[in-house]
């Protein structure tokens, strides 16, 4: 049940950030594809739209996203700890959740 709650907040943490990341280009849309070129659906993107489609992020965004790492990193690990098996396993099975803790705790 912790290991499940854990993954679930993860999610909750990375579609918050997601939402926060693309919330200034709401309304702002293309229509088309490659081949026959876009056509503007709406109004035009804004300059804060245009950064974050550069990949800039805000500070939130990019906290919640650190967040759902670490939740996610921690989920890991106490599905690892609750597995029947040999230490040697165990240890080798935890290296993904500790590396994705420890890339979470250095931040972006």
């Amino acid at each position: 049940m912790l290991t499940a709650g854990l993954m679930l907040a993860s999610a909750v943490a990375a579609g918050w950030s997601t939402y926060l990341h693309w919330l200034p280009c709401r309304g702002s849309m293309l229509s088309g594809s490659i081949v026959y070129g876009y056509d503007y659906v709406g109004p035009d993107f804004s300059d804060l739209c245009l950064r974050r489609m550069d990949g800039d992020q805000g500070p939130w965004e990019l906290a919640l996203y650190v967040l759902a790492m670490a939740l996610a990193g921690a989920a890991w690990l106490t599905l690892v700890l609750g597995m029947r098996g040999q230490p040697r396993t165990k240890a080798v099975a935890a290296l993904p959740g500790l590396a994705t803790l420890a890339l979470a705790g250095t931040g972006p």
